[in-house]
């Protein structure tokens, strides 16, 4: 009888697979921190932490870092930007 073998394709295929799903996995699991604090920020996404309400050219961002009841108002209308 001939021993039977895995080719070479099929190991490196499955070995890709496995590397794609634990990535996927770490992402989901929360331990990767692709989009992390920095981007939470209201400053960095161009806004300003604000106790009133956000005027009517601004739009409200939420889950920013900005502190209760304050909050992350980012303007709308570009063109009056200088």
């Amino acid at each position: 009888m001939k021993a039977q073998s895995i080719s070479l394709n099929t190991i490196i295929v499955a070995v890709l697979a496995l590397l794609v799903l634990i990535v996927i996995a770490v992402i989901f699991s929360g331990k990767m921190k692709i989009f992390g604090g920095e981007s939470k920020r209201c400053a960095n996404q161009g806004g300003t932490c604000v106790s009133d309400a956000c005027q009517p050219n601004e739009a409200e961002v939420v889950n920013t870092d900005c502190v209760t009841p304050m909050r992350c108002c980012i303007r709308t209308d570009t063109s009056q930007r200088q």
